[in-house]
């Protein structure tokens, strides 16, 4: 074959090798990146799905949709019938205020609960002109309303005994402990008062009054307090009553 006809021919196939080959490189190259993009997508995809899984992860430490049903284990057991609560301001409004004598003031959170002759009983700490005094109120027979009480019955005000030791200066707690033995919880006023005697008489002392039911009255357990008298704390108060019930 002529040397021209021959280059030609060579350069035929020369030039459809190269063509040949660049759209394999062609589509060699948009595979890769095709693929490199749908990967970056992926990615994306991913790093989105990670990310709400982190929100369900926050979420999750939300409290369930449903709450656990008491006594299953996993939620605090019931609170005991003998337990006491402080009241609400709605019920210090409407059950306490309306009881108080003129002057009186409520000198710390009333408490209801077993003390005295009822089981729902309202222990309420007042001062009145810079003394310490109380009262319970119990269910009774009076004309009105009151929760835990009988139809048209009323809270009786049963006043506590004498608190007083000197010049009021407030009640950092109330604690109601069982300290007799007996059924049921006696409550401990713990009152800071400015007795003027001796030598620190200028300065308030913790006397810590303790008010039980004798099955007729509210009394005070003298011989108790005296072994809580100038405590500060209800842990130093608790730990001498078990200390007392060990001797």
């Amino acid at each position: 074959m002529a040397p021209d006809i021959w280059s030609n021919i060579c350069w035929v196939l020369a030039m459809t090798w190269a063509l040949s080959l660049g759209a394999a490189l062609g589509l060699a190259a948009a595979a890769a990146a095709c693929n490199s993009r749908q990967g970056a997508d992926t990615g994306a995809s991913a790093s989105s799905s990670g990310s709400g899984t982190a929100a369900s992860g926050a979420a999750a430490v939300s409290p369930p949709a449903s709450a656990p049903s008491p006594g299953d284990g996993s939620s605090p057991p019931p609170v005991p019938v003998d337990d006491f609560r402080a009241l609400s301001e709605t019920e210090v409004r409407t059950l306490v205020t309306p009881r108080l004598r003129a002057g009186e003031q409520v000198a710390h959170q009333p408490f209801r609960g077993p003390l005295g002759p009822a089981p729902d009983g309202v222990l309420v700490v007042v001062e009145r002109d810079g003394k310490v005094s109380g009262f319970v109120l119990v269910p009774g027979a009076k004309p009105g309303a009151q929760p835990g009480a009988k139809p048209g019955a009323q809270a009786e005000r049963i006043d506590l005994p004498p608190l007083s030791q000197g010049r009021f200066e407030g009640v950092p707690a109330v604690l109601f402990i069982d300290v007799d033995g007996k059924p049921g919880k006696e409550a401990i006023l713990m009152t800071r008062q400015m007795s003027g005697a001796g030598p620190a008489g200028a300065t308030p002392r913790a006397f810590n009054q303790v008010i039980a039911w004798s099955g007729s009255a509210f009394v005070r357990l003298s011989d108790i307090e005296a072994a809580l008298l100038d405590l500060e704390t209800a842990a130093a108060i608790r730990k001498a009553l078990a200390g007392a019930r060990k001797q």
